[in-house]
């Protein structure tokens, strides 16, 4: 398949998003699929998923558009050139101490509502 996607980076919202499809100009995808980067990860890193899942399953370069998008927070000042975060991380969890993971995983990081049932 001589597929030729498109990869445009654009703004949605406040996010910095990368958007890949393979659709004719103007179209409306049936699906959109977005995928999101992991701590510490650039913006770009799933990127080249898309084109990869389209030549796996040809069907989706005719209905799917993909948004890669981009967290906000960046880990230049930890040393991660580049690397992206969607919530800051404790330091001490960073540094390996205070692993309680079923604890911190209950917490609801700073500036995010909290969870409905709460």
């Amino acid at each position: 398949m001589n597929l030729r996607p498109r990869h445009v980076r654009t703004k949605l919202g406040e996010l910095g998003c990368h958007v890949v499809d393979a659709l004719p100009e103007g179209a409306t995808p049936e699906l959109v699929v977005v995928l999101s980067h992991g701590f510490g990860a650039p913006g770009t890193d799933l990127v080249a998923l898309a084109p990869e899942l389209m030549r796996a399953a040809p069907r989706l370069a005719q209905a799917v558009r993909f948004v890669f998008p981009e967290a906000l927070l960046s880990l230049d000042a930890l040393g991660m050139p580049g690397g992206r975060a969607w919530f800051e991380i404790p330091m001490a969890i960073l540094m390996g101490q205070g692993r309680d993971w079923a604890q911190y995983s209950q917490a609801v990081p700073p500036g995010m509502p909290p969870r409905a049932g709460r």
